[in-house]
């Protein structure tokens, strides 16, 4: 490809509009039936959506929200762990003779 002139790399027929898009524009051109051309601004030509790119952008997602849910799931346990350590040192209750002995009404 020259720098100097944009060749087309795809041309499409949809419903009766013409797609072209150009490699060096990055824009969309569509050929409407009247002739009139209208121009859609759409980011650089090598990042337009694609299937493939959305499906890496929702595992990149989903792999960033499951790694915060086991972080939290991480913290919830050390937090859970450090009252279990600290229930152990605590001396246990007197050994009671009777279940009635902590009654409230007695």
């Amino acid at each position: 490809m020259q720098s100097g002139e944009a060749k087309e790399s795809s041309s499409e027929l949809q419903t009766g509009r013409e797609t072209r898009r150009t490699e060096k524009e990055g824009f969309l051109r569509r050929v409407s039936s009247q002739g009139k051309k209208r121009r859609e601004r759409r980011c650089q030509w090598n990042t337009l959506d694609t299937g493939q790119d959305r499906t890496r952008r929702r595992i990149e997602r989903d792999g960033k929200q499951r790694g915060q849910a086991e972080e939290a799931l991480v913290q919830c346990l050390c937090f859970f762990n450090s009252f279990v350590q600290l229930a152990a040192t605590l001396p246990s209750p007197p050994a009671a003779r009777d279940p009635w002995d902590f009654h409230p009404l007695l």
